[in-house]
């Protein structure tokens, strides 16, 4: 069966397993194949671009074809044997703690995120630039020449933000200073989207990270403390510590706590970015949820 045919056979025959924002996933054989939205096949390119700049050694799904052309768009992905690891009782060190072995099972998997956050952040892209990056005639775009820049759109981009994102806007910017954000630090490919949905756990214990969609060039002092508040609770010191010590087997952390500071809030009005977004593009039923956690963030980390 070849591969134009494994994209048509989902679309008609496979188990659709998400209707999502931009990709519809479908399930067919040892394959997982996703076909963009209608006005987003663009990003099949883009998805492409990424792959061929991560590391080798990102502990991520493998793409047996990508079709752009045609009725049938899409990429197709090995199928991984697993669990989410957001969907699994291992995802939450602090709900485990009447289980000591169930426990550290949680910070292992932690651990094990931060190795794979600092592959990805071991990747290094070929073309110049920063930001959420396009193709156009075949060449890669970035909308900033300096990461300054890509912080100053976000801060552009709320000049008018939906009512229920105002106080997780309001702390974060009050904390935030563009002066300290470098022009042209480390550039490294950041997952950007990178959290326990996007952590598959294998049978064996291994992971796999999922979705780079959002991946864009940046600081990877920004990507690693995003994600670091991301996969671990606001408060659970432990679990901070082990994705760190993780992240420490293929990369050195050496940020100020100024620096973490400066890039939580950036990261906090970075997700508000991507909320009024969702609020104005899609209909989505997780907003509120979504609101609850960046106003606990804010106040649980600049309390």
């Amino acid at each position: 069966m070849n591969q134009k045919n494994t994209i048509q056979k989902a679309v008609e025959n496979g188990i659709e397993e998400e209707e999502g924002l931009i990709w519809d996933t479908y399930i067919i054989d040892d394959s997982v194949v996703q076909v963009p939205r209608e006005g987003d096949e663009w990003r099949i390119e883009r998805v492409r671009t990424i792959y061929n700049t991560l590391n080798d050694n990102v502990p991520a799904p493998k793409i047996s074809s990508i079709e752009n052309e045609g009725k049938y768009e899409g990429i197709v992905f090995e199928r991984i044997q697993g669990d989410i690891l957001r969907e699994s009782s291992n995802s939450s060190p602090q709900e485990n703690t009447n289980s000591k072995e169930k426990k550290q099972s949680c910070l292992d998997l932690i651990e094990e995120t931060g190795r794979a956050l600092a592959q990805i952040h071991n990747s290094k892209p070929e073309f110049e630039g920063f930001g959420y990056f396009t193709l156009e005639d075949g060449s890669v775009v970035s909308p900033h020449e300096t990461w300054r820049d890509y912080a100053e759109e976000k801060l552009d981009d709320l000049d008018d933000i939906p009512e229920r994102f105002e106080e997780a806007y309001q702390i974060a910017i009050d904390n935030f200073d563009i002066e300290k954000i470098p022009d042209n630090p480390e550039r490294s490919l950041l997952h950007d989207d990178f959290h326990s949905g996007n952590i598959i756990v294998e049978k064996d214990g291994s992971i796999k990270v999922i979705d780079f969609d959002n991946a864009i060039i940046g600081d990877p002092n920004f990507g690693y403390i995003n994600s670091k508040f991301e996969m671990c609770d606001y408060d659970d010191k432990e679990a901070q510590k082990r994705f760190q010590k993780g992240y420490e087997k293929v990369r050195d952390v050496n940020i100020s706590d100024e620096v973490e500071s400066n890039y939580v809030a950036l990261a906090i009005l970075d997700s508000i970015s991507a909320g009024k977004w969702l609020a104005e593009n899609r209909d989505v039923d997780f907003l509120d949820e979504y609101t609850e956690d960046l106003n606990n963030w804010a106040k649980c980390y600049f309390s």
